[in-house]
């Protein structure tokens, strides 16, 4: 089976977690081994005398991340970030001809931050990184108190295996940050309730966590193709529109992913959706607000609220 659309975020395992289906992967049992290995933990810790109790780290929103990040000196990864596409001879004059507007300069610092960010590695002394794998989990799986950092339960939402921090590659802290963003924007948050809805679906289950990060790697490659240009210039702004435009490729996969009846075997389609929202980028950054309009006129409720996923999947 080919799972070449993966291939620059798997890592050799016998049995990868995107491979494991439900009858595989068991959900209750991550839980209960998630609990053995707390209270081993206590128990210990008891008999050498140290007090431990539950932790529950605050909830950390985009929007601090962002500025967390707009304050950090961001030199040691803006000097090896790769923002545009090089191009040379008949190339370069086709793309100043016919190619997307350049960037304006005041916006290009911010893009620049942008691929910084996804140059970041997750970094288990940094207070906001570990706030962000917390918070992560705990919307997803409706837990109050945190988790322990590595360990099988982090399969449960969907990464390949006990450590996050090994499917960040490519996209480094973005790919968490749009996580963050996907689950708790309002404009955003009853979308990814339904994509992890399905993504743990018996038979159309899929990694929810490592297609995210998938879908933020298809996000730089289309800014980098100056592909959101335009948007951003509109706008005057650009990590929102990276996130709308990488929150609508989500949805559109799920949407179609859903329609289709696709399963994990169904490798290829990613391709697609990388095509599909290469010649629709304006059509992709609405449709979630399009998509959020849809279920509060069928529900009658405005979504406000901060997540929607803290109960878990229905």
């Amino acid at each position: 089976m080919n799972f070449g659309w993966m291939q620059n975020t798997i890592t050799k395992h016998d049995k990868p977690a995107f491979l494991k289906h439900k009858d595989l992967l068991d959900v209750k049992s991550a839980k209960e081994d998630h609990e053995v290995a707390v209270e081993e933990w206590n128990q210990l810790a008891t008999r050498l005398g140290i007090i431990t109790s539950p932790t529950s780290t605050p909830v950390i929103t985009p929007e601090k991340v962002f500025g967390f990040f707009k304050n950090k000196d961001m030199k040691e990864y803006l000097q090896s970030i790769k923002p545009v596409i090089r191009r040379n001879g008949l190339s370069s004059i086709i793309h100043w001809l016919v190619g997307p507007p350049k960037l304006k300069v005041e916006l290009v610092p911010e893009r620049n931050l942008v691929f910084a960010v996804a140059q970041c590695p997750l970094d288990d002394k940094e207070d906001v990184h570990m706030q962000i794998v917390q918070t992560i989990f705990k919307c997803l799986t409706g837990q109050k108190m945190d988790c322990p950092r590595y360990g099988s339960h982090w399969e449960q939402i969907g990464f390949q295996g006990n450590d996050p921090a090994t499917d960040l590659r490519g996209t480094g802290l973005l790919g968490l940050l749009h996580l963050l963003y996907f689950i708790l924007d309002s404009s955003t948050s009853q979308a990814a309730k339904k994509v992890y809805q399905i993504s743990q679906d018996e038979i159309q289950n899929f990694p929810f966590c490592l297609m995210s990060i998938n879908m933020t790697r298809i996000a730089l490659e289309v800014l980098r193709e100056e592909l959101l240009n335009k948007e951003c210039n509109q706008r005057n702004q650009v990590m929102i529109v990276v996130n709308e435009f990488y929150a609508g490729t989500f949805l559109h996969l799920y949407q179609t992913w859903k329609k289709h009846h696709k399963t994990i075997i169904d490798t290829g389609y990613v391709i697609k959706v990388t095509d599909y929202v290469k010649k629709n980028v304006k059509t992709v950054i609405e449709s979630t607000k399009d998509f959020k309009d849809e279920e509060e006129t069928k529900s009658g409720v405005v979504f406000t609220d901060i997540g929607g996923l803290l109960d878990g999947p229905k």
